[in-house]
């Protein structure tokens, strides 16, 4: 297929600082008009990807281009692309016209064609009559505002933006991430967006490039991503999950069996398993069905451990034997387990996803 004005390829792209690698071989392509968030934990080289493509940082090796051409070795300045940083960087001293407007005459547009597109960048970010503000009096909500209307009024055929939400309070940056989606909907811009926060990249954007180390774990959409992890890190970096390592005891016809702490786990559509092969096992919270112990038989006994209501759902941690599960059920269940109770626990056949060995997985101390 052919790219588009807005289209972005990195190709083999490898980048080092003081002999430590941040990117090794990394390529992707992005495609004109995507929402495409990086994704990963600190230090795995999102950040860096974001500065070469804006034009930062340059690679040691590899190349990136913009719609076909290539731009590695070209400046910041004559880049289709516009950075927004994790921290808010306005001129104290200008009021929000002059901040946003500052790009636009530096680029030496026309005086007649600079207010109109000021006001529509500030519409855009739902700051309309806001340019005479003082930016020292702005919310934080608001300056980021501010600075996501600098960067989209010089029309930037592809906008990076690095973690502009993370220092915000929760609710407002909920409310920004809705508009941002809104936005991109409405310029049809390609949007590259870095961020470690998974719920951030799962709600907002059409393919997660999920990172470790300088390079791909696994790309798709964050439905892809959630229900088929193609790795221990990313199952574990993505969603809560029960993970359990075991060892497959029965394969036949797509099925399978596996023993997996003190349990034996019966998998549908499983892939090709070889009896003796060690997996791991995961279910995820929202899969397991929970009901009272009194005359109810389960695959897993126990009791509930502790209970944490979250808004719509209701969060159980249950202690058995073998295994700690984690539950999450909704609210409006019929019945809400307390503190203490007896339970069983159960979850289809379907809902078991098997990974092989990931030795270089995720451990959950980085």
């Amino acid at each position: 297929m052919e790219l588009r004005d807005g289209s972005v390829t990195i190709d083999a792209v490898t980048k080092s600082f003081v002999g430590k690698t941040a990117l090794e071989s990394f390529s992707l392509e992005v495609e004109d008009g995507e929402f495409v968030s990086l994704l990963g934990p600190s230090g795995c080289g999102k950040t860096t990807l974001l500065r070469i493509l804006a034009g930062f940082e340059f690679p040691d090796s590899g190349r990136v281009l913009f719609a076909n051409r290539d731009v590695t070795r070209l400046p910041a300045q004559k880049r289709p692309a516009n950075l927004v940083f994790q921290r808010v960087t306005l001129f104290p001293h200008l009021n929000v016209f002059d901040n946003v407007a500052f790009g636009l005459r530096v680029d030496r547009l026309p005086k007649r064609e600079v207010g109109p597109r000021i006001a529509r960048a500030l519409e855009l970010v739902r700051l309309p009559d806001f340019e005479r503000r003082d930016v020292r009096t702005l919310s934080g909500g608001e300056a980021q505002r501010v600075a996501l209307a600098r960067a989209l009024v010089k029309q930037p055929r592809v906008l990076l933006l690095d973690e502009p939400l993370s220092a915000l309070d929760l609710q407002i940056r909920r409310e920004l991430q809705v508009e941002l989606k809104e936005i991109h909907r409405e310029l049809g811009t390609t949007f590259i967006y870095v961020t470690h926060d998974q719920e951030e990249a799962m709600s907002m954007s059409s393919r997660v490039v999920l990172m470790r180390d300088g390079r791909i774990v696994q790309i798709g959409t964050p439905l892809e991503i959630y229900r088929q992890p193609a790795t221990e890190f990313a199952a574990q970096f993505v969603g809560t999950s029960n993970m359990w390592p075991g060892r497959v005891t029965s394969a036949q016809g797509g099925s399978a069996t596996v023993d997996a702490s003190g349990m034996s786990l019966q998998i549908a559509n499983a892939p090709e398993l070889a009896v003796g092969e060690q997996v791991s096992v995961l279910v995820r919270p929202e899969a397991v069905e929970l009901e009272s112990a009194g005359g109810t038989t389960g695959l897993v006994a126990g009791h509930v451990a502790d209970v944490r209501f979250v808004g719509s759902v209701v969060h159980y941690r249950i202690d058995t034997p073998a295994t700690v599960l984690l539950v999450t059920r909704p609210a409006t269940s019929a019945e809400v387990f307390a503190e203490g109770a007896p339970v069983v626990a159960r979850w289809r056949p379907e809902d078991v996803l098997v990974l092989r060995d990931d030795r270089n997985g995720w451990s959950g101390d980085e």
